[in-house]
């Protein structure tokens, strides 16, 4: 049986989004979106940098006024990468289901 523990949720709130990383995710969702069985690399100079940039995509994507995004990390892809280098898949977050909504559970 599994031990469950709560952490608190990271928050994008306040994240100032550079134009440049706007421009990023678009083109890179723009270009997933028509390329799905491709995926996305990201490399930078340093792991600070990573970082950085993950909270920005990360907010931009929870607030996208065109419509939130997903952004995923791929880990099991990107585990033989160095530390400054990740994959990732950038795709629209789906309506619910409503069908399976109205599902009820023993």
């Amino acid at each position: 049986m599994a031990t469950i523990g709560f952490v608190e949720a990271a928050t994008t709130s306040g994240v100032e989004v550079s134009e440049e990383t706007v421009a990023e995710v678009e083109q890179a969702y723009e270009y997933l979106r028509t390329n799905p069985a491709k995926k996305g690399h990201a490399k930078f100079a340093d792991k600070a940098e990573k970082l950085a940039w993950l909270r920005e995509v990360r907010a931009y994507c929870a607030g996208r006024d065109e419509g939130v995004l997903s952004f995923r990390l791929l880990p099991d892809k990107s585990k033989t990468l160095p530390e400054t280098e990740f994959y990732f898949r950038i795709t629209a977050n789906l309506e619910a289901n409503g069908a399976r909504s109205d599902v009820t559970h023993a």
